[in-house]
């Protein structure tokens, strides 16, 4: 009765894979510009925050490590966030343009929240229904003229907020195993979700510790 069970529970899982691929191949031009709108509202919120700190005079005028981290070069980011590392914010010695500064941060940091929350949800509802559309999928599937419609969704949970952490964990953990996420998106992410300790890229993409 047993063997019964656990056949048919596997037919089930490997239907639920073949109807995922199916879909997310008849999908893949809606779904691949949903993700890169989410892309550049991701992007646009951290930029602003750049060019906020230039107005203020607080820092030069460059791009965060989490804009950059987009591209999947593992050794730019690397040194771009040794690079950032030493770069410190010039303190704002005028009161008034201080608090001023102070407000405007915190708003940009309210709307950057509300867009990850927005963008991890949506993530969330397309992985449910494609599988996790990972760089992979939809750099295979895209046609020619498509692809510059490839980006990297899983940025989107390397943003997400905490409270949604449980729920991407058991996400990751199914769609690494199944095959539709990799080990360097699987090991950023878990990066992120364990309080981002050490660097985001390692050689042996340590931080994912699921096993396929």
């Amino acid at each position: 009765m047993d063997k019964i069970i656990y056949a048919i529970c596997f037919m089930l899982t490997m239907i639920s894979c073949v109807s995922k691929e199916k879909l997310l191949k008849r999908d893949i031009v809606k779904v691949s510009k949903m993700l890169k709108k989410m892309k550049l509202s991701d992007q646009n919120v951290r930029h602003n925050n750049g060019y906020i700190k230039y107005y203020f005079g607080v820092n030069k005028l460059s791009y965060s490590l989490d804009s950059l981290s987009w591209n999947n070069d593992e050794n730019k980011i690397t040194e771009v966030m040794s690079d950032l590392s030493i770069i410190q914010d010039k303190p704002i010695k005028n009161l008034d343009k201080r608090s001023h500064y102070e407000k405007v941060i915190k708003n940009n940091q309210i709307t950057t929240n509300y867009i990850d929350s927005i963008n991890t949800l949506n993530l969330i509802s397309i992985t449910k229904k494609y599988g996790f559309p990972s760089h992979q999928r939809l750099a295979d599937l895209l046609n020619t003229n498509d692809k510059d419609l490839t980006s990297s969704p899983h940025m989107i949970f390397v943003h997400s907020e905490e409270i949604f952490f449980p729920k991407i964990k058991k996400i990751v953990i199914e769609e690494y195993k199944k095959g539709r996420m990799g080990k360097n998106e699987c090991s950023h992410i878990f990066w992120h979700l364990n309080g981002r300790n050490g660097t985001p890229f390692l050689p042996d993409h340590s931080h994912c510790k699921v096993k396929r």
